[in-house]
């Protein structure tokens, strides 16, 4: 496939994904590209550097990992969160 079949091919899909209304498929099709997600060489920079420069006091111990996804975890049961959208309407309001 050359360079203008293949972009022939991506609107296509593109067109066909807009037009979805089968959450199932929208699910595997989310699968697929979380499982395709490659990492930009700048991310990697980051991470790299970060790796390097971490000091032992800027790790978080094990049982205080564990201890806070327990206390998520609880907190989700209850119904104390907000949603992504509750956050970035705040957010917004903010920065306005």
């Amino acid at each position: 496939m050359n360079t203008q079949e293949i972009q022939a091919e991506k609107l296509s899909l593109i067109n066909w994904i807009s037009q979805l209304q089968d959450i199932s498929l929208i699910g595997k099709l989310k699968e697929i590209q979380e499982d395709n997600y490659e990492i930009q060489q700048w991310q990697k920079e980051i991470v790299r550097e970060s790796i390097e420069n971490a000091k032992p006091e800027d790790f978080i111990p094990k049982q205080e990992i564990v201890k806070r996804a327990s206390v998520a975890e609880k907190q989700l049961e209850e119904g104390n969160y907000k949603t992504h959208s509750e956050v970035r309407e705040r957010l917004d309001k903010w920065i306005k």
